[in-house]
C-alpha cells in the first residue's frame, strides 16, 4: 500500500521568498501549482478503502436487520411507549426510596434490573423517617411475572453452566 502526502502542513520543505504582488488565477499559487493539500492513494490502497467501506455498510445493514428482528414486528412506538412506561415505574419507585418510604421487595428487584443508576442515587439519596409508609407496588402483575420468568431463564443457564463444566 503506498500513500504520499504533499503539502505546506504536512512538513513539505518550502522555500521562503519575498511575495511578489502579481494577479492570482484561481486558486493557484504564483509557480502554478495549487494551494491546497493532495493526497495520493496507490490502487492498492484505494481498493482496500472501498472494500472497507463496503463491510461497514453490510454491518449497518445486518445490525439495522437484527432490530428489526428482535421488535418482532411491532411498530416503534410500542417499543417506546414499553420504554416510557419502565422509566416511569422506575422514577416512581425511586421516588418512593428517596423518600425514606418502605417499598415492596419486588419493586426493588423491578429497578435493579431496569435502571442500576437510579437505584443506586435512591438508595443514597434516601431519608431516614420517624415513621416510614408502606408504598404499594407500581408494578403489574404481567411485570412481576416477566420479571419471574426472566429469573428463572436466568437460573437454567447458570444450571447449565455449571453441568458442562464439571
Amino acid at each position: 500500500m503506498e500513500m504520499r502526502v504533499t503539502g505546506k502542513r504536512f512538513g513539505g520543505t518550502v522555500k521562503q521568498a519575498v511575495p511578489e504582488k502579481k494577479p492570482q488565477l484561481g486558486g493557484q499559487s504564483p509557480m502554478g501549482k495549487a494551494r491546497q493539500d493532495r493526497l495520493e492513494l496507490s490502487k492498492r490502497a484505494a481498493d482496500f478503502l472501498t472494500e472497507q467501506a463496503k463491510q461497514m455498510a453490510e454491518e449497518l445493514g445486518r445490525l439495522g436487520q437484527k432490530e428489526k428482528e428482535e421488535s418482532g414486528g411491532g411498530s416503534l412506538l410500542d417499543s417506546y411507549k414499553k420504554q416510557m412506561d419502565i422509566m416511569d415505574k422506575c422514577a416512581k419507585i425511586s421516588a418512593s426510596i428517596s423518600a425514606g418510604d418502605r417499598v415492596p421487595p419486588e419493586d426493588l428487584r423491578y429497578l435493579k434490573e431496569h435502571d442500576m443508576n437510579a437505584y443506586r442515587l435512591a438508595m443514597v439519596t434516601r431519608k431516614p423517617k420517624r415513621d416510614p409508609q408502606d408504598k404499594k407496588s407500581e408494578l403489574s402483575e404481567e411485570d412481576i411475572r416477566e420479571m419471574e420468568s426472566g429469573r428463572t431463564m436466568a437460573s437454567g443457564a447458570d444450571a447449565a453452566s455449571e453441568a458442562g463444566g464439571e
